[in-house]
């Protein structure tokens, strides 16, 4: 009985599986069946869909080279291509660079040969105005690089010699230009300071010219605080002397007294140090600023120079104060710069009257010395009685002074002396005075070394009356 039920299960089995493979085979494609029949009794599953070795798929195919006139065209057309792409990224290149010079604009020398010619016609063609003139020059589109360099080139250069050249309307030109703002400012500050830094000196008549051109234009730009000072820095040491105080003498001319006198204090200029070596003192720019009426800049310096008038005229120190509060306004008596002003008239007085500055003077010249000093005392210390500050401004006018006389030996000490022993100055204001640092009085150091020992011993004296005071 098992035998028949192992027999009847294969059965079922075998039927099963028929079943299955009959069910199979209807869900197979066609290609599929034909394959499955040329291999009768194979199963779906191990049926090889290789080709036989004798099929068309199995054999290489073989292709033909081209056409040896094809190759050539080929070869040819690819050679073609790659020439216009060269052309082609030649031409954009050149386009690039046409385009980066257009853009550049001109060159200066381009620009100052154009400007040339305008200014030419506005001197010769009476058609030609200046407003006509500076739209033609705006015409030429100056790249700011070197726009300050082609105004300079051409207001302070090229045109140095023409003697022919009309100034009014070269000015009537700059002006134009500040006005319709061709010239900017900025510019034109830089135009004025390559002048300074550049011009001719100040000799021959056709450099006079020039210098007066110069100062009207820079009349019309340095109004204002920053252009003068920028102007005045370039100056310095004397550079183009006398330009900067031409300029002042024309700002004058156009701005006014007290305009200018609020611009000028604000710019804190140092005007000394716009003048050559030569002339750099204060007697010596109290003159100039007469000769060019620019006094009321510094009334102080001009005070110094009636006081020095007024006392070798009548050296009575009774006299000598009367006529102080006669005629200077009381706002200055405490300004430092009067008593600068104030103590170098008295030294200078003192030691020209007594021959003191030999350095093997007399006994009689110095007593005469102490004697002229005692009697100028009430005058010194009406005005700077009690205030430290103002005793320290007699000191450095005393350094300031003896500096010009290029420091004569043992006169400073013996002047320190004379002033801490009759008592103008306190010992507070000769220790501040040591240990002040400041630039705006030269000789400092060379006076320092001749009377650093009488200023030690002076402390030193001081800390021992102050030991006495505390026992």
């Amino acid at each position: 009985s098992a035998r028949i039920n192992y027999t009847i299960n294969t059965q079922q089995n075998n039927n099963t599986n028929n079943n299955m493979n009959n069910n199979n085979m209807k869900d197979l494609g066609p290609n599929i069946k034909k394959l499955l029949r040329a291999q009768q009794g194979t199963k779906p599953e191990d049926m090889s869909l290789r080709p036989a070795a004798n099929s068309m798929l199995c054999k290489p195919i073989q292709l033909k080279p081209p056409p040896i006139s094809m190759t050539h065209m080929g070869q040819s057309n690819q050679i073609k291509s790659t020439e216009i792409q060269q052309i082609q990224i030649k031409q954009n290149a050149h386009d690039k660079h046409k385009h980066l010079k257009k853009d550049k604009g001109v060159s200066k020398e381009e620009a100052i040969k154009k400007g040339l010619d305008i200014l030419d016609k506005l001197c010769t063609d009476p058609s030609m105005d200046a407003v006509k003139a500076v739209k033609a020059f705006a015409d030429i589109k100056v790249p700011d690089r070197f726009l300050a360099d082609v105004m300079y080139v051409l207001l302070f250069d090229r045109l140095r010699k023409r003697v022919d050249l009309d100034e009014e309307l070269l000015f009537r030109f700059i002006q134009e230009t500040k006005k319709q703002n061709i010239v900017s400012d900025v510019f034109a500050i830089d135009c004025l300071k390559r002048f300074i830094l550049k011009g001719p000196e100040y000799e021959s008549d056709d450099d006079k010219t020039l210098y007066k051109r110069f100062s009207k234009y820079a009349a019309e730009i340095c109004q204002n605080v920053s252009s003068l000072s920028e102007l005045a820095e370039v100056s310095e040491n004397g550079k183009r002397y006398p330009a900067f105080l031409m300029v002042l003498q024309e700002l004058n001319e156009v701005i006014g007294k007290n305009e200018l006198i609020t611009v000028f204090k604000e710019s804190k200029v140092n005007i000394l140090n716009t003048l050559p070596d030569s002339l750099r003192t204060k007697e010596q720019l109290a003159e100039i600023l007469q000769e060019r009426n620019l006094t009321f800049l510094f009334p102080l310096l001009r005070i110094q120079s009636d006081l020095w008038k007024q006392i070798t005229s009548d050296p009575n120190p009774t006299q000598f104060y009367k006529w102080i509060k006669e005629n200077l306004d009381p706002v200055h008596y405490t300004d430092p710069g009067f008593i600068t002003a104030l103590t170098t008239v008295m030294v200078k007085f003192i030691t020209q009257e007594t021959n003191s500055t030999e350095v093997n003077a007399p006994k009689s010249d110095l007593e005469k010395e102490k004697s002229l000093l005692e009697k100028f005392k009430p005058i010194m210390r009406t005005f700077f009685d009690d205030r430290i500050d103002l005793q320290m401004n007699a000191i450095y006018a005393l350094q300031t002074y003896f500096y010009s006389l290029d420091f004569p030996k043992g006169l400073l000490l013996r002047w320190f002396n004379l002033m801490y022993e009759l008592e103008f100055v306190e010992e507070e204001a000769f220790l501040k005075w040591r240990e002040d640092v400041t630039d705006a009085y030269p000789g400092k150091g060379k006076a320092l070394f001749q009377v650093n020992t009488w200023l030690t011993w002076l402390a030193e004296a001081e800390s021992e009356d102050e030991e006495d005071d505390d026992d």
